[in-house]
């Protein structure tokens, strides 16, 4: 709920969703630009999908910014360096609207990438194999994936 609040009066205000909602969660912006290529598809009733953000200002300028989804971001990359990936929670943002959920994103459109460390335990041997068992065989069709965009 404080997440809520403090989005939609950022949102009411006309301020910038990244900052807050990377302060609310103790995260980061980890990148800012126009959303320059999204291929998706309904797949086995997942969406899939690559995503492109080229960088347009200030230190992200000439930089580029790309995920591979199923139904969430799976794996961030910038400038072709993995960057985060599950249990870490990516995010993209519009520029004063807020989240974009994966079905509305839209070529043209200013984003910001926030990032946030997942809970503990989800980092633990535990989470870690649990996580591992099921997105094992997707990670690496998406690695090959992506070397090939």
């Amino acid at each position: 709920m404080k997440l809520g609040r403090a989005v939609r009066e950022t949102i009411e205000g006309g301020y910038d969703t990244a900052l807050t909602v990377a302060k609310v969660l103790n995260g980061w912006i980890i990148f800012r630009g126009i959303i320059d290529k999204y291929d998706w598809k309904n797949e086995g009733g997942f969406l899939i999908g690559d995503l492109l953000i080229r960088g347009g200002v200030g230190k992200w300028r000439g930089m580029a910014f790309r995920s591979w989804i199923k139904n969430e971001h799976i794996i961030a990359f910038v400038n072709d360096k993995p960057v985060v990936m599950p249990p870490d929670l990516i995010m993209v943002l519009g520029g004063h609207e807020g989240p974009i959920t994966n079905d509305k994103v839209r070529v043209g459109d200013e984003v910001s990438v926030v990032t946030t460390a997942a809970p503990v335990i989800w980092r633990s041997s535990r989470g870690g194999l649990i996580y591992l068992d099921h997105v094992t065989s997707d990670l690496t069709m998406t690695m090959c994936r992506l070397r090939s965009w």
